[in-house]
């Protein structure tokens, strides 16, 4: 994996982790054990995607909460 690569997803991961404060603590411990955030493993291509996807979905759960 190219270091921009890398980069891009160690940012979307802090930035799921900083959405996932918002959920109350259940709600993240399901979203991390559903998607495995807690793994330190390489991110596949379809990974990648769904990373994306949550954090589309977890900054709109946080509009909602505000």
């Amino acid at each position: 994996m190219d270091d921009e690569k890398a980069n891009w997803i160690e940012m979307i991961r802090k930035e799921i982790q900083s959405l996932l404060g918002v959920l109350t603590p259940r709600e993240a411990k399901a979203l991390r054990a559903r998607f495995g955030l807690d793994e330190n493993n390489r991110v596949t291509g379809d990974e990648e995607g769904t990373l994306r996807a949550l954090a589309r979905e977890l900054a709109m759960l946080k509009k909602k909460k505000m």
